[in-house]
């Protein structure tokens, strides 16, 4: 998304994505793009998965997820959510990303309420963003019943836009680490 502080032209990633392993999940990040580009850059980087961030439709995770890519769709939340308006990407996504509603298609480093998702009535996987930072220490506990995929840690972990503070990362996988296995969330 070229008006993002974390934006990356293609070219720019083809030698950095090579040397990671096939066992982390590469994830594009797009914002409105054509889904002839999507397709593009993602076969291009040799992405396993699509998180759309923009108001694509249905019919961009039906063409995606047909090319065979893993597609995530970020749903803003700014207050209670209008669950039925995610019903139509149920077939054709594979994850929603909530984050907090703004302007700048995320990445403000600000969380909103995880109490709304209390009534999430899906049993299709969500990554939770939004103001996810090193200090992010609990879940609440009705998440234990939810289809809890993951985390999604981004500009609380930066030391500049686009570039993460592997220590602060290292110590909070650590953590987490720690307490799934201690039987907490």
């Amino acid at each position: 998304y070229p008006k993002s502080k974390r934006y990356a032209k293609p070219e720019q990633l083809v030698d950095a994505l090579i040397d990671i392993p096939d066992s982390i999940k590469k994830v594009g990040v797009f914002v409105n793009e054509s889904t002839a580009e999507m397709i593009s850059i993602a076969t291009k980087l040799h992405l396993q998965a699509i998180q759309l961030h923009g108001d694509e439709d249905i019919l961009v995770c039906k063409e995606l997820k047909s090319n065979g890519f893993e597609v995530w769709k970020a749903i803003g939340i700014g207050g209670k959510p209008e669950w039925k308006s995610l019903e139509p990407y149920l077939p054709f996504v594979d994850a929603f990303l909530f984050d907090t509603a703004s302007q700048s298609r995320g990445g403000t480093g600000q969380p909103f309420d995880h109490e709304v998702l209390r009534d999430y009535p899906f049993e299709k996987p969500f990554l939770l963003s939004g103001g996810i930072g090193p200090d992010f220490r609990s879940l609440p506990d009705f998440f234990d019943r939810l289809p809890f995929l993951g985390l999604d840690l981004n500009s609380r972990f930066e030391i500049e836009p686009g570039i993460k503070n592997p220590d602060q990362i290292s110590t909070f996988l650590e953590f987490w680490k720690n307490k799934t296995h201690a039987g907490k969330n």
